[in-house]
């Protein structure tokens, strides 16, 4: 479950400490204005943590962070670090007392440094970095150090008379070269299941760079998280257009295409992609098998899996594969071998509840009833959601003449079709 909240209302170290107690894995998005950062959690202990636009190290992140006192806090479970990152494996109760002194010793440096764009120049000696150009900011990125180091040296200069404050930095103003940061903006907010402020970050790169094709892929995703598949068709077009040799906006495309019943259109992008190499893709194989299903070729949907496993080779199918798979099986007329693709299927991705609704309807045609209402019941176990799995367990009952439970079961799936 997700936990949000205000950081005026609970403070990042009473919710660092309720996720670590808790045991919990994901990631924790902290926002501030146009700044943000987050904290992975792994077992309650904390495995990564970064700042955008800052080059900090986790234990520095997580300090930084600790000094905010307004803005807002989202935690969503299972979300891991991305594969680039070096994790590590931190008790954050270590961080809390450490992250407190460094709270209380930040109350007395802003008396003497209020903001980070001030600038500096010798009073008394030179020293290598202040020069009466470079604000704090520039400081910190240039020196390497984290921002409490810097600010900590500067108070001490400056309660020392050894450098005083002469100005601040004229305010940047928005350019195309500055799309990056934004772009890591979004991004950051799109880990974070953030969507609303990554779509507003990744618009704003859009404004300054209309060609940025990452942008328009994320936008893409986020449009098909929310189900709105005419806008993420638009946007991975868009994607598609800028980087016409990349097999990701391309497929995610001709997804958006189908969910939104647009089969001929879906075909005619398949055929283009496949073209441009995508028959070296073992997801964009099976995707093009589907289509050929909606068609009614399951000959050539089954040339189209044959192919995506030969590409997998020792590797696991995806479930999507073995639904296809299992699918185009029982259309040619052998069921014998759609069953035990099911069951495979079923054995590798035990938590696949479709593949347990297919394999139920499957064994409900070889007349093992059994065996198909355990599959039916195992699938609604798993995901009560699926209105199908509740029409063929009823279909199931129906046939073995417990006519009760089988209205029970069609009245279940009235009620989760909305019906």
């Amino acid at each position: 479950m997700a936990i949000r909240g205000s950081l005026s209302e609970a403070g990042l170290p009473d919710v660092l400490q309720l996720v670590s107690l808790g045991g919990k894995t994901g990631c924790l998005g902290v926002s501030r204005g146009t700044e943000f950062g987050f904290i992975y959690f792994d077992g309650g202990r904390i495995s990564h943590a970064s700042v955008v636009n800052r080059q900090l190290s986790t234990e520095d992140s997580v300090y930084f962070l600790f000094t905010w006192t307004d803005g807002s806090f989202s935690f969503e479970p299972g979300v891991v670090p991305p594969g680039e990152v070096e994790r590590e494996s931190i008790d954050p109760q270590s961080l809390l007392l450490e992250g407190a002194r460094r709270v209380d010793e930040w109350t007395l440096i802003r008396k003497k440094i209020s903001s980070l764009d001030l600038v500096f120049a010798l009073d008394r000696q030179l020293l290598p970095l202040i020069d009466g150009h470079r604000d704090v900011e520039a400081l910190i990125r240039e020196s390497g150090f984290g921002e409490f180091t810097v600010a900590k040296e500067l108070y001490g200069l400056v309660s020392a008379d050894f450098v005083m404050p002469i100005g601040k930095t004229a305010p940047a103003v928005a350019r195309a070269d500055h799309a990056d940061e934004y772009r890591n903006l979004a991004i950051a907010f799109y880990r974070a299941a953030m969507y609303d402020e990554a779509i507003r970050e990744f618009q704003t790169v859009l404004d300054l760079k209309p060609g940025d094709a990452a942008a328009g892929f994320y936008l893409g995703l986020i449009a098909l998280q929310r189900r709105d598949w005419q806008t993420a068709a638009a946007y991975f077009q868009r994607a598609v257009a800028v980087s016409p040799t990349a097999v990701a906006p391309y497929h995610n495309y001709i997804v958006a295409l189908l969910r939104n019943g647009e089969v001929d259109r879906a075909d005619a992008a398949m055929d283009d992609l496949l073209a441009r190499g995508g028959r070296n893709d073992a997801t964009v194989l099976t995707a093009s098998a589907a289509i050929a299903l909606m068609r009614g070729d399951p000959l050539r949907a089954d040339a189209d899996l044959h192919a995506a496993r030969t590409i997998t080779g020792s590797a696991r199918p995806p479930a999507a594969w073995f639904h296809y798979a299992g699918l185009t099986a029982a259309l040619r007329g052998d069921l014998e071998r759609a069953r035990a693709l099911l069951e495979e299927g079923v054995r590798l991705h035990p938590g696949a509840a479709p593949l347990l609704n297919n394999l139920a309807v499957v064994y409900e045609r070889l007349g093992h009833y059994g065996a198909a209402r355990d599959a039916a019941e195992r699938g609604i176990a798993l995901s009560a959601s699926i209105a199908q799995l509740h029409t063929n367990l009823g279909d199931l009952l129906l046939q073995t003449g417990d006519h009760v439970s089988a209205h029970a079961a069609y009245r279940r799936a009235r009620q989760v079709s909305g019906g």
